[in-house]
């Protein structure tokens, strides 16, 4: 395991896993999330573990990469960014996962170099960002342009870009193309990210598959024990 520094428009922090193999899985977090959340440190250990190389970052203005805005159109160049490093190490096979706002990041960033894709809760359908209910964020946002988000103690700036982008969201133009396998794993109780959305995803996925994870709220923290099993699997068969 090794601590790196990816250029984006701004520095991202990573952490890499490297093994011999000539598959390279990117890990992409949630909204105001960050790479060392525990259910993503032991997602890449235990991958990492099955022998892939494994690379868990954070988004710019998140975790400890350099400050900015959160917005969809700079976490697609940070994926971007992060696909390129592993190419340029020589991985010549790339899976991706992604929750939540990573999720819809990662269906975003799609291209062909891409042999696998697993997603959990991912953002697939347009819907206004929950923080919006509170009318002082609303009223904040009106009148800056931006609101500062707290979450877990840190402040998050975010702009009324990305609200614009999460309402515009539409899922037939957004996975249509997509033609890697993808698996998405939804939890039946997540009050974020409705778990319809997933359902209504496969109508335009040509090789997907949904696992619902009974019990399981947006996070999924409490269900990692069949989360992962289910993702080394599917990149055990379709990486």
């Amino acid at each position: 395991m090794e601590r790196i520094t990816l250029e984006s428009n701004v520095k991202l922090s990573g952490i890499l896993y490297k093994t011999n193999s000539n598959s390279a899985i990117i890990i992409s977090h949630g909204f105001a999330s960050t790479k060392d959340r525990p259910r993503l440190i032991r997602l890449s250990e235990e991958l990492h573990d099955r022998g892939y190389t494994v690379l868990r970052y954070d988004f710019g203005g998140c975790g400890e990469s350099d400050n900015r805005e959160i917005n969809v159109a700079n976490q697609i160049q940070d994926l971007q960014t992060a696909i390129s490093f592993v190419k340029d190490l020589g991985y010549q096979k790339i899976g991706l996962v992604g929750e939540s706002l990573g999720g819809l990041t990662t269906l975003k960033t799609y291209s062909k170099d891409i042999g696998a894709i697993v997603l959990y809760a991912p953002v697939t359908d347009a819907k206004e960002p929950s923080f919006l209910q509170d009318e002082t964020f609303r009223k904040e946002l009106k009148e800056k342009g931006y609101i500062k988000h707290l979450k877990n103690g840190k402040l998050y700036q975010v702009s009324q870009k990305y609200v614009d982008e999460r309402l515009s969201i539409k899922p037939k133009e957004l996975l249509n193309d997509i033609n890697c396998p993808v698996l998405i794993i939804h939890g039946d109780n997540d009050q974020t990210v409705s778990l319809d959305y997933s359902r209504n995803a496969l109508k335009y996925l040509p090789n997907a598959k949904l696992e619902v994870i009974v019990g399981g709220d947006h996070t999924l923290n409490d269900k990692m024990d069949e989360v992962i099993p289910l993702t080394i699997n599917w990149f055990d068969n379709n990486l």
